[in-house]
């Protein structure tokens, strides 16, 4: 089959299941599209300000927000980091579990007060990092401009390509698994950065 007619074939085919799987599959393929143009993306050469989203800014981001400050802070960069939820109350503390397990690890969360993720954050961020693909795809939503700075977390530590578990309404153990692979993707996240 000539190469022009093969792809006619993928494009009425893709349009066809497009039709057929209603607004639920053609939220899957879009993420999936999203998915295979942003994988391969560097870092933009120049980072002061990283931004990490989850849903609540409760869990995830606000631990994901203090380790690498402190990690950065430890090695003297100065890039400022913090952290929104899409779906958020402005101004609730961390979830009681997630303060717990900072502090174990010698960080704090005592301070933490949610945050919205508003238009100012976006555009002010040279990197917005993700803990879910369906965040991802919300915020590209709300934020058009935030297609070409937004990462997924775990993307930085293996090419596993899941999301990061909520552990909301998981116990000390949850959260803890949750802080392991939020530091170790942190590291490598690090590891990306030039500075």
């Amino acid at each position: 089959m000539p190469v022009r007619s093969l792809s006619r074939t993928l494009r009425v085919f893709s349009a066809q299941c497009l039709t057929s799987l209603g607004t639920i599959g053609t939220r899957v393929l879009l993420l999936a599209r999203m998915h295979e143009r942003l994988v391969q993306r560097d870092l933009p050469e120049s980072i002061h300000r990283v931004l990490f989203v989850c849903k609540g800014n409760v869990c995830r981001s606000p631990l994901a927000s203090v380790y690498l400050a402190a990690k950065l802070e430890g090695i003297g960069v100065r890039i400022s980091v913090q952290s929104a939820g899409l779906d958020t109350t402005p101004g609730k503390p961390a979830h009681h579990l997630a303060r717990t397990t900072a502090q174990r690890h010698g960080l704090s969360l005592e301070k933490h007060a949610t945050t919205l993720v508003t238009s100012a954050l976006v555009d002010q961020a040279d990197v917005i990092i993700v803990m879910e693909y369906q965040q991802q795809y919300q915020l590209v939503s709300r934020h058009p401009d935030a297609a070409r700075k937004a990462f997924h977390l775990r993307s930085f530590y293996d090419s596993n390509w899941t999301d990061i578990e909520d552990p909301y309404s998981g116990d000390q153990e949850d959260f803890e698994a949750c802080y392991q692979i939020i530091t170790q993707a942190c590291d490598k996240l690090l590891d990306s950065i030039k500075y």
